[in-house]
């Protein structure tokens, strides 16, 4: 019997926790070894966290994203958004 579409697509509010990354700092070279270091002390802390990138202190910045997002892949987080920063930043 075939499932009536209706019940194809639900929404559920829900809370989760969300680990914020605050980003202070716009060399990418730095942001890395900071990484490095705090996934070294804490591994299965961040293993599979989805993070919020918090760029409130980084307005004027331009901030390599695409590196951002590559090194938490690398160390297994999430990326889930952005808060804070320019409307361009955000976009």
């Amino acid at each position: 019997m075939a499932k009536s579409s209706e019940n194809q697509l639900l929404f559920k509010a829900s809370l989760f926790s969300l680990t914020i990354l605050y980003c202070q700092d716009q060399d990418i070279n730095q942001f890395a070894e900071k990484l490095k270091q705090s996934v070294k002390q804490s591994p299965k802390f961040f293993q599979h966290a989805p993070i919020l990138l918090d760029i409130e202190q980084l307005k004027e910045a331009d901030i390599q994203f695409d590196g951002v997002i590559d090194l938490l892949r690398h160390y297994e987080m999430i990326p889930v958004g952005v808060r804070g920063g320019t409307k361009e930043q955000q976009q």
